[in-house]
């Protein structure tokens, strides 16, 4: 009998027709007919593993319509949560649970997908496990893998996969990530929530932004900004909503007098328009403050006449330069707008004053990066601080 059909046997079948008149046992389930044979249920057939179904297993476990049967050693280890089931009262014929097809070990709240990415590492021999020898194409099956292991706290395990992960997203860095769907992304996501990822997270992040900036097609940025609202990644979400809002350039259309014109797309929630109107604000707020006031020019300049020949000019064109970005740069943009600024001031007649050089290289520069880091705090406000110790 091949061990995908279902455990029932055409010779049952034929009884149970001849009996057909037999009221004695139940409708929704049969009991067992033979050691090896179980029939179809009302909830459909069961079958048993094609790989992970061992002759000589010890131990037999029923995940969806699936049945495994291996050997208990390899989930009875540790704090593992297999010690408690593997120790479950017998069932009403006296059975112990996890002996019998018919008395298996049920799983709930897992798939066929996860217990097999596990029993298919756990099979493997140690040459198979070296980081460096696991295929980037088994991403996959490794997150199975670490979700059933963080589970049922098969720590030693989860940590190997974890690992196993973290090698492979290192090795191929951002090659193996381009070529990654987006839903990838979320997955390696969530996981890091589970299990800690922080170079998978990084690699994740900057891929996906950059992506993102390249408006890649298979890449949508609708999608993104979901999935990071739900993971609550608070880094990423300011870097998603300000792609968002650089989205939002077209111009109102006339309409007639009793009808609004939309100004963000219908399909953002309340919340997030909410969030991209409140950054928009908050990053307007950030470019006036940044600009309304000419910069004071450090000491790097020893020049007798620093105040004459760099000072005094160097306030009227911090006023031009301002007046050229601003009209050469999205409205919304403003981190292009501090990229503008340092390459126009970088040509500027100034140029020739250290301090002026000084600025552009050091102050500007962090001002970016600092912007970059906060974009976050613009949509979401800042924060919370953590509380007190007691």
């Amino acid at each position: 009998m091949s061990s995908l059909e279902p455990l029932a046997t055409d010779s049952r079948r034929r009884q149970r027709e001849d009996d057909g008149d037999d009221t004695s046992s139940p409708p929704a389930r049969r009991q067992r007919l033979e050691d090896d044979t179980l029939v179809q249920d009302d909830t459909g057939a069961v079958v048993r593993d094609p790989v992970f179904y061992k002759d000589d297993g010890d131990c037999i476990i029923r995940v969806e319509d699936t049945l495994f049967r291996i050997h208990r050693h390899l989930l009875d280890y540790e704090d593992s949560a297999f010690r408690g089931l593997f120790s479950l009262p017998c069932g009403t014929e006296g059975t112990v649970e996890g002996q019998a097809d018919t008395n298996p070990i049920t799983l709930s709240g897992d798939t066929v997908e996860e217990i097999r990415a596990f029993f298919h590492y756990a099979y493997s021999s140690p040459l198979d496990l070296q980081y460096d020898d696991i295929p980037p194409d088994n991403t996959h099956r490794l997150i199975n893998a670490v979700r059933f292991t963080h589970k049922y706290h098969l720590a030693s395990f989860e940590k190997w996969a974890v690992n196993a992960i973290s090698n492979i997203c290192a090795r191929q860095k951002s090659a193996i990530l381009r070529k990654w769907p987006a839903e990838m992304y979320v997955s390696l996501l969530a996981l890091h929530l589970l299990s800690p990822m922080p170079t998978v997270k990084t690699l994740i992040r900057t891929t996906w932004i950059s992506r993102l900036r390249h408006k890649e097609p298979s890449v949508k940025l609708l999608y993104a900004l979901n999935a990071v609202d739900a993971l609550q990644y608070r880094e990423l979400l300011g870097e998603v909503y300000y792609r968002q809002l650089l989205e939002l350039t077209q111009p109102a259309q006339d309409v007639e007098a009793t009808q609004a014109a939309p100004v963000l797309a219908p399909e953002l929630t309340d919340v997030q328009k909410l969030r991209l109107l409140m950054g928009y604000r908050s990053l307007s707020l950030s470019w006036t403050r940044i600009t309304a006031t000419v910069p004071v020019l450090g000491g790097a300049c020893s020049s007798r006449t620093h105040q004459l020949y760099c000072v005094a000019p160097w306030e009227d064109e911090w006023k031009r330069v301002v007046g050229v970005v601003v009209n050469a740069s999205g409205r919304m943009d403003i981190i292009q707008r501090l990229h503008i600024l340092r390459s126009v001031l970088a040509e500027s007649e100034c140029r020739h004053c250290p301090a002026v050089v000084d600025f552009i290289d050091n102050d500007l520069k962090v001002l970016t990066k600092k912007l970059l880091a906060s974009l976050a705090d613009h949509f979401l406000g800042p924060e919370a601080a953590p509380p007190a110790a007691q």
